[in-house]
């Protein structure tokens, strides 16, 4: 009987410590998309000027980033999507993108008011669909939106 019992409690010990790694893994702070941005300038310039050029969005792939695509604007805006977490309707999106205007826009280009704000600018639509935009440099800019 004690082999058995033994058995169960390495089994139940495992299960825990497989547990604990996977909360653990996903605990992580994702890089911010500041520091992204910084370590990725070339690369995201480049992939800019060829989507700018060719319209080619889905034949580029930049580790790291989970989804390219372009919004249409006062001029065209590429988005660099960083990360997205929770289901719909609930999810939240970070990224970066490049406005050929040099002005902030909201996420997709959603006809919404932006807003002022201390860090940059905020846009909210009646649906509770919500989010911020902050100047890095030049015509770059990080978001985050809510839905």
């Amino acid at each position: 009987m004690r082999p058995v019992r033994s058995n169960r409690r390495h089994a139940s010990l495992l299960l825990t410590l497989c547990l604990l790694t996977v909360l653990a893994s996903g605990c992580a702070k994702a890089e911010s998309p500041e520091a992204f941005y910084a370590e990725s300038r070339e690369m995201l310039a480049n992939a800019v000027q060829e989507i700018m050029e060719t319209g080619a969005v889905d034949e580029i792939e930049i580790q790291g980033v989970e989804r390219i695509s372009c919004w249409e604007a006062e001029q065209p805006v590429v988005a660099f999507t960083l990360s997205g977490s929770g289901l719909v309707p609930e999810s939240t999106y970070q990224g970066i993108y490049y406005s050929a205007a040099g002005v902030p826009v909201a996420f997709q280009g959603a006809d919404a008011p932006l807003t002022e704000t201390e860090t940059g600018w905020a846009w909210a639509l009646e649906d509770d669909n919500c989010g911020t935009t902050a100047h890095i440099e030049e015509n770059w800019f990080t978001f985050e939106a809510a839905f």
